[in-house]
This record gives structure tokens, sequence and C-alpha cells, in this order.
């Protein structure tokens, strides 16, 4: 799936005291920001369900040739971290295509920023283009290969647990939902719907995926 944030409208974080906006289920979209000239609420799904996730940036010397919105993306994606941590345990593996004899600092941010999702990082992969071509091409693909069997390890282990305890339970450290909030949220079970419809798609593709492999193999 290749999601292109480049030419969508998103608008930025207001840092609000109340994110997420409800605890429900993890398809639903949690950001307080929900206006018709705002693209992020046809961006969820397409940021769900994924067993790796690869960021990718361009870094060109001259930074007039384009309009970063990287910083505005990763800060909209709070309400993901802040709903219990949607990413949580995912492999990430950042890809900068970074013009030549230019010092480029994204791939440093990428694994800052997705560190705070609970994720787990690869290291980061640099694609150095000269005259507008990735010259160190194969080494790139070279690489997916430990990852892409990092990802299968990392993912049948989350299925495998999924399998054995069906208790995927997160226990939020470092914030807390306004009381009141929270309160009426834990009074409607949102959360253990939350918790439940998580472990139980995690379980239904531990049975399928799980499965397949150990045929395959």
């Amino acid at each position: 799936t290749i999601v292109d944030i480049a030419t969508r409208r998103i608008k930025r974080c207001i840092a609000c005291d109340i994110c997420p906006t409800d605890i429900d289920l993890d398809a639903v979209y949690r950001c307080i920001i929900k206006s018709s000239t705002d693209d992020f609420s046809e961006l969820h799904p397409e940021l769900l369900y994924h067993d790796l996730l690869i960021p990718v940036v361009a870094s060109p010397r001259d930074r007039s040739r384009v309009v970063s919105n990287y910083q505005t993306f990763i800060e909209r994606t709070r309400y993901l971290r802040r709903g219990d941590y949607v990413w949580s345990d995912m492999l990430v593996a950042p890809l900068s295509l970074v013009e030549s004899a230019h010092y480029d600092s994204y791939s440093i941010r990428m694994m800052t920023s997705f560190l705070r999702h609970h994720t787990v990082m690869t290291q980061p992969m640099i694609g150095h283009i000269v005259d507008g071509t990735v010259v160190n091409r194969d080494q790139i693909i070279d690489a997916f290969g430990p990852i892409l069997a990092a990802a299968e390890r990392l993912i049948a282990g989350r299925l495998q647990q999924a399998r054995n305890s069906g208790d995927l339970r997160y226990h939020p450290v470092g914030y807390v939902l306004s009381a009141d909030k929270d309160s009426e949220d834990q009074k409607l079970r949102r959360r253990e719907a939350m918790i439940e419809d998580r472990a139980a798609l995690l379980e239904r593709e531990a049975r399928a995926r799980l499965l397949r492999d150990a045929i395959s193999s």
C-alpha cells in the first residue's frame, strides 16, 4: 500500500487536551480536526493493519523546489499514539532519498518520531541521488531482504501472542486523558471494546496466516 501525502491537505495538530476525542475501535478516526479542507480522515484507514511501515522522504539540495509536510503529518498521528499505541510493535524502516553532497537529518527525525509510537526500528536506508538517479539503488533493494525477514518474524510473534493469550491490553504511561472524559468512556466500556476488537482481529489473522505459513514451510 502506497500512501502519498505529498499533495494531501493536512492541517496542523492543535495539541488539544482530549486527544483522542474518544476511546473507540482502531478503525474509527478520532482526531478532533474534522474539516472538509483536511484529508486526514480519508488517510486514516490507509494507516492501519500493516506488517511494516516504510516512511519515505526526498531531500534535495535546493529546498525551494519542495514543500515538506512531513512534520505536519507525523504530528497529526498523535491520536494514533494516544489511542493505546495503534502502531505498537510495528517494524519501521525509514528511507531517505538525498541529493549528493547534501546533509540530511530526516533519517534521525523519522527514527525519533516513530519510536514514540512504540514501534521497532531498523537501520535507516539512505538513497543517494546524483543527476536525478539513485546511484545506490541495488544497495537499497538488497537491504529489503533482512527488513522483510525481520518484519515476518515480528508479525508472527505478535500473532502467536494473540493466539496464546488473547490479551494485548496496554496500559498507557506518560499521559492521561481528562479525568471526567476517561471516567465516562470507561463506564461505556469503550476501552474494553477497543482492546477486544484489536485482539479479535489479530486472532483471526493468526488462524489464517500462521497456519498458511506453517504449511508453506
